[in-house]
């Protein structure tokens, strides 16, 4: 990893907010100019040819350069005649793209969702007792600057291939799914959902801190978690009748975790309205979800 004091990760979402906020004309031209003196340089100065980019990011890369003119970055003066140009080429050639790509994203998202709830109702019909598993992985805050796409990738392929040959805290695993986002705040991050045999595995409280301790070994150290199984996280769903995680009993309840409430937690993975959580920056071929696949013919039948 190469250490650096700037935060692409956040630069790269200050510049999604501000396009969005100059196509919906939520923003003034006074309030763009100050935000472009601040975005502009060490955005163009970390541009990587070699990843691909939001809409959002495009357009401001492609307007830059087009008001920027002759000017070189270092001289760029975000006057309020370069700054209206800004805004014109934005409004002009990428509020179209912009917002068919939120609509792509959005649809995405629901036929996600759609596969997600699909297979997690073939698993919970076919299992008598199932342990459902909620760990939400992503880089401490004081490390998340030097933390790449390319190593998230890394990091995250490390874990699929884990989960894939059920491996260590991954044994005696029937299903799982995972979405990646990227916000200002968290940066890069991943909702993981796990789903264990409950024949096999307890203590879900346990397993997700496995789990969270296992991304921090993958990360050397760079990674945080949060369990979604804490006692005190699982208390508040409870309270509301809404606890889907822990064990889940698929003909007789207990404590009022169902296999419908499982679902529906489950299904934050896939949310149409997080567009500000979308990935800004990825790498080509670069998957923000997925989830394990129902093969019948590899299991008892449905009556069992």
């Amino acid at each position: 990893m190469t250490v650096s004091t700037l935060n692409i990760n956040q630069l790269l979402c200050q510049a999604d907010c501000l396009v969005k906020d100059i196509i919906h004309q939520r923003i003034n031209i006074s309030q763009v100019s100050i935000q472009l003196k601040t975005l502009y340089l060490p955005i163009v100065y970390n541009i990587d040819f070699e990843l691909c980019y939001s809409q959002s990011i495009k357009a401001f890369i492609g307007s830059g350069y087009v008001a920027a003119g002759d000017c070189l970055p270092e001289e760029l003066v975000w006057d309020h005649l370069r700054t209206s140009y800004f805004i014109k080429l934005i409004q002009d050639s990428y509020k179209l793209p912009i917002i068919s790509s939120e609509l792509q994203f959005q649809q995405q998202e629901q036929n996600n969702r759609l596969s997600l709830q699909e297979y997690l109702s073939c698993l919970f019909n076919h299992y008598a007792k199932l342990l459902v598993v909620r760990v939400d992985l992503g880089y401490a805050k004081e490390t998340m600057n030097q933390v790449s796409i390319y190593d998230f990738e890394a990091h995250l392929k490390t874990l699929r291939e884990l989960i894939s040959n059920k491996n260590t805290c991954f044994e005696h695993l029937e299903g799982f799914a995972w979405a990646i986002e990227q916000g200002f705040d968290r940066g890069f991050h991943c909702h993981l959902l796990l789903i264990y045999q409950g024949n096999d595995r307890q203590k879900d409280t346990y397993l997700g801190q496995m789990v969270g301790e296992k991304w921090q070994a993958i990360t050397n150290g760079f990674g945080s978690y949060f369990n979604c199984n804490d006692p005190a996280y699982k208390r508040q769903f409870a309270h509301r009748n809404q606890l889907g995680l822990g064990m889940v009993h698929r003909d007789s309840p207990v404590n009022n975790v169902t296999a419908e409430n499982a679902i529906n937690m489950a299904l934050y993975l896939a949310e149409p309205n997080k567009t500000d959580q979308a990935m800004k920056v990825t790498i080509q071929g670069m998957r923000s979800f997925g989830h394990g696949q129902y093969r019948t013919s590899k299991r008892r039948g449905l009556s069992s």
